[in-house]
């Protein structure tokens, strides 16, 4: 097993450490859920929207989420000035898989030809044929490509250093 770790240096501004948590596009605004859910979505819609929601915990580890083993490649530990001692110290993750709900992706319920569904990352839709809204394989399918586009828009590494405090990245090959 190899390990790379990767020491970084203390960023001096709250704008670029902002710049950095802040990288992905995802609106992350939820006042429309509750008015679209209620008022303006089709029953399809709705059931769609909640089989997102009831498999929202398959895909903890595509958002880095502790106790999984994507975290374990992102976790951080520091060394303190001073000290021969490595600490564990929370992982610090981008904003938007931090605080990911599904009430940030609306979803749509229409006829397509040639697929069973679609995520579109600028629109932040996802949608299926009708006939497929229950279909276990496809939302997850489109779930996937959910995660993927997150997770192509965020930088490799993430990170801050606190001063006289030296952070370590690693990832175990």
């Amino acid at each position: 097993m190899r390990v790379q770790t990767f020491l970084f240096q203390r960023y001096k501004s709250e704008q670029t450490l902002e710049i950095i948590s802040g990288a992905c596009s995802m609106d992350m605004n939820e006042s429309w859920f509750m008015d679209w859910y209620y008022s303006h979505a089709s029953a399809d819609e709705k059931r769609l929207h909640d089989r997102m929601s009831e498999f929202d915990d398959y895909f903890l580890d595509m958002r880095f989420e502790k106790g999984t083993k994507a975290y374990d490649l992102i976790k951080c530990q520091s060394k303190p000035t001073g000290s021969d001692e490595w600490i564990d110290v929370e992982a610090m993750r981008p904003d938007v898989l931090e605080y990911f709900s599904t009430t940030f992706i609306k979803t749509k319920v229409e006829e397509l030809e040639g697929c069973c569904g679609y995520y579109n990352h600028q629109e932040q839709v996802l949608c299926v044929s009708p006939k497929y809204v229950d279909d276990d394989a496809t939302v997850l399918h489109e779930m996937i490509h959910l995660f993927e586009s997150i997770i192509n828009e965020l930088p490799l590494y993430v990170h801050f250093i606190e001063e006289n405090t030296a952070y370590a990245f690693s990832a175990h090959e």
